[in-house]
């Protein structure tokens, strides 16, 4: 049941902060925090993740229907088995911000992203992204994880 309860903390959380984002900051500025590591920035992304699907949006829209469907799918299959939470844990982030980013694509046409961080590569440096990416690579690496011990 906290799953749950995490699933819409992270749906409620990065759509507040998107939503100040929007209001608050100009399309395509940038603002240098943390001694000048973190970048807070303004990026409407219309086209999916790296802009692999640029030009397709039918296609990245069905897929990501897909995907989320699979997720949820998983998420109840999982809710109720024992043994290790992680995989749940993992399964409430991923949807989480999937079905926040969805959300705002549908409603908006774009999803807004507003971080980067100013380390490693410059290819990494130029990578914007939000709160709902985050939560979904970390609930990938959970929910993996959580498989991996189940299976032993």
């Amino acid at each position: 049941m906290v799953q749950a309860a995490v699933l819409a903390a992270v749906f409620g959380l990065d759509t507040a902060v998107k939503n100040f984002i929007n209001n608050h900051k100009l399309q395509g500025s940038e603002t240098r925090i943390l001694k000048e590591k973190v970048f807070i920035r303004n990026l409407h992304n219309p086209d999916g993740i790296f802009g692999i699907m640029k030009g397709h949006k039918e296609a990245s829209r069905k897929l990501s229907l897909l995907i989320l469907g699979g997720v949820l799918w998983e998420f109840f299959r999982n809710f109720f088995k024992k043994g290790s939470r992680v995989p749940q844990w993992g399964l409430a982030l991923v949807l989480g911000g999937g079905l926040c980013n969805y959300w705002e694509r549908e409603t908006k046409g774009y999803v807004t992203d507003y971080l980067s961080v100013n380390a490693g590569p410059e290819k990494f440096r130029k990578i914007v992204f939000n709160l709902s990416d985050v939560c979904i690579l970390v609930g990938a690496i959970l929910y993996a994880v959580g498989q991996m011990k189940r299976k032993k």
